[in-house]
């Protein structure tokens, strides 16, 4: 896997430094390991989105998520990275 992003590491670096070891209250400011998967992926993930725009696929894909929680777009991210490795794996080969 790719190194962090700079700013991943700064970010858990100075919450650490300022809330110490506290997992609870550090979940409330660190972003969650997810997010930095998808800036990792974000060309990816960008090619993706736009040929599901083109299709007319995108709004049924996105529909509702996020309304019960959260952890929806958590889903919808991997769901869309994993159709973009997907195709892209179909295509090198």
């Amino acid at each position: 896997m790719v190194n962090p992003p700079a700013q991943y590491k700064y970010g858990r670096e100075l919450y650490t430094l300022a809330y110490g070891d506290d997992k609870e209250t550090l979940k409330k400011y660190i972003a969650p390991d997810w997010h930095e998967e998808v800036y990792l992926n974000n060309t990816l993930l960008r090619a993706e989105r736009g040929e599901m725009e083109r299709s007319g696929e995108v709004m049924d894909f996105v529909k509702a998520v996020g309304e019960a929680s959260r952890d929806e777009w958590k889903e919808l991210m991997h769901k869309l990275l994993g159709r973009a490795l997907d195709k892209r794996d179909v295509r090198n080969r």
